[in-house]
């Protein structure tokens, strides 16, 4: 697999909800969600399109669509970034700073990590949420609390 930057990736990522939602993606759909400008946003789309992710249009006019490998590995960054958001949720954090705490380290995870991390959420959203008190007596506001 070719390392995509982390823009790159965001792109990707972004590509691939919008194609499950809408099926067609325009450049002005991917520039309006990343409040960049359509240059920018068609900037991107070169690397993805070097990087066989996403098919080879002129001007993209019929919509961006992605390749195979595109579509695997755009799942794959989707499903990474609602681990980790699940990750900070089954922590008690809020969706809107569980959300930008998965997009600032999704990137970064590497696939052992990212194997614990999915097995973990699993196991903890097993446990109903009137039964994680013990979360909250080990884990407060301001981070570990170390109880004997």
């Amino acid at each position: 697999m070719n390392k995509l930057t982390a823009s790159s990736e965001d792109y990707l990522k972004k590509l691939f909800d919008l194609q499950q939602g809408k099926g067609s993606v325009q450049v002005k759909d991917l520039a309006r969600l990343k409040h960049v400008k359509a240059p920018s946003v068609v900037e991107a789309l070169g690397i993805l399109e070097d990087s066989d992710l996403i098919e080879k249009r002129k001007r993209y006019a019929r919509g961006i669509e992605l390749t195979a490998k595109g579509f695997i590995r755009g799942k794959l960054l989707h499903d990474k970034y609602e681990t980790l958001k699940r990750f900070f949720l089954v922590l008690g954090l809020e969706e809107k700073v569980a959300a930008n705490h998965a997009c600032g380290i999704e990137h970064e995870m590497e696939p052992k990590a990212m194997k614990r991390v999915e097995r973990l959420v699993a196991y903890a959203e097993k446990i109903p949420k009137s039964k994680r008190g013990w979360m909250d007596e080990r884990i407060g506001q301001e981070g570990l609390i170390m109880k004997k």
